[in-house]
């Protein structure tokens, strides 16, 4: 943000390669590399975005990450991944459930989140959408008390 420059900005850069056997089915692989004055991050792996039907799709992420802090010499591997399992009732309205985690350092349990949605999303119109999504986050890996989280968003496009 540039009206925030107390805010630690990373820099970096994304490359992304696909390649889409079918005209319902696209997978590749990513990988993301970001810098600030304190760590650098590597991200890196698989994704795919696999359309079962004209109304059911699942997307799908996994990266391995590897972080250094310049205050460390040894470098963390954690893991990270997202799966958005989608359903349109009708046109324009779906309905989706989500699983994620993020591990920032494997040999560190206590850095582990998981991430439990259901969610609806609503496009009424070009330019347009809704969304609400309600989540359980679990700290520290799913045997953790889950904080609950409810999310409205409204989102115009110009």
């Amino acid at each position: 943000r540039p009206d925030g420059t107390f805010l630690k900005r990373e820099r970096g850069g994304v490359l992304s390669v696909a390649y889409n056997p079918t005209d319902k089915y696209k997978v590749g692989f990513s990988y993301y590399f970001g810098e600030n004055d304190e760590i650098t991050h590597h991200y890196f792996g698989p994704f795919g975005i696999l359309g079962f039907s004209e109304k059911l799709f699942l997307l799908a992420q996994v990266n391995s990450a590897r972080s250094w802090f310049y205050t460390d010499p040894g470098a963390n591997w954690g893991l990270v991944d997202y799966l958005r399992l989608d359903y349109e009732m009708i046109k324009g309205l779906h309905i989706f459930v989500t699983q994620e985690l993020a591990q920032s350092n494997l040999k560190v349990g206590t850095t582990r989140r998981d991430i439990f949605s259901l969610g609806m999303q609503f496009f009424p119109r070009p330019h347009w959408e809704f969304q609400t999504l309600w989540q359980k986050m679990y700290s520290g890996g799913v045997r953790g008390t889950p904080e609950d989280r409810l999310m409205l968003f409204a989102h115009f496009y110009p």
